[in-house]
């Protein structure tokens, strides 16, 4: 009962202590975070005619930017020892999250990207015989 005990105080403990010494790995993570934002941006404004990347990363920016956020914050609050908020299960329901945001846009833009531009590039293909409306 000792030992289970332990664990639940290990991840729930309110007031974790000072020792924590991921603040440089956490911060390089939020700093991937805020690149691959500006990537994410950057190329979606740079190819305004790649119409499929820009439906499937849509969304994919501010999930980052909110991961990073909340991330910046978790660094502040376990730095200045704030109780109940500086807790190891946030952190790691933070990096849990934020490896599966992670998963999904690698996932997204090497599964469902290059199905998703040969569909689109298709269906021009075949739009391109469609007869145009006709100029009143």
């Amino acid at each position: 009962m000792n030992t289970f005990n332990q664990i639940i105080l290990y991840f729930f403990s309110p007031n974790p202590g000072r020792a924590f010494d991921y603040y440089y790995a956490i911060g390089a993570l939020i700093l991937a975070f805020f690149l691959l934002t500006f990537g994410i941006y950057y190329y979606s404004t740079k190819h305004k005619e790649d119409k499929a990347f820009k439906k499937l990363f849509r969304n994919y920016p501010t999930k980052l930017v909110i991961l990073a956020v909340l991330l910046t914050m978790y660094l502040f609050i376990r730095y200045n020892n704030v109780p109940f908020f500086s807790m190891r299960f946030m952190m790691y329901i933070l990096l849990i999250s934020s490896a599966y945001v992670i998963y999904t846009v690698i996932m997204t833009f090497y599964k469902k990207y290059p199905e998703e531009k040969a569909r689109r590039e298709k269906r021009m293909e075949q739009n391109k015989y469609i007869p145009k409306k006709k100029k009143k």
